[in-house]
């Protein structure tokens, strides 16, 4: 998720201005709440429900990010070998949060 942060980061910067300060900073702005929530879920080792709720607010905002980049898609600010390197990090993100969350949930 820190990658995928950073690249976003990085690559907002090349977005035509009217886009960068929409749908840039939402993207940004999801992917910082994400690691957020990542953060939020290993920290709270003690409370299984905080966790759990922490993960599914972690899946929450991956699908917005997701959401945003598809409206990029639409806009054409990334090139389609950017784009499926975002969506293939994104289900890299997606399945280990799955599993985690099922070992969660097993406990």
């Amino acid at each position: 998720m820190l990658r995928l942060t950073a690249l976003l980061m990085h690559d907002i910067k090349n977005m035509s201005k009217v886009l960068r300060h929409t749908l840039g900073d939402r993207m940004v702005s999801r992917a910082l709440d994400a690691l957020d929530n990542l953060s939020e879920g290993y920290l709270s080792k003690d409370v299984p429900s905080a966790r759990l709720e922490a993960l599914r607010m972690m899946k929450v905002n991956i699908s917005r990010l997701k959401t945003l980049l598809r409206l990029c898609n639409e806009a054409r600010e990334f090139s389609e070998k950017r784009l499926t390197d975002y969506f293939v990090r994104i289900e890299d993100i997606e399945k280990q949060l799955a599993a985690w969350s099922k070992s969660e949930k097993s406990k």
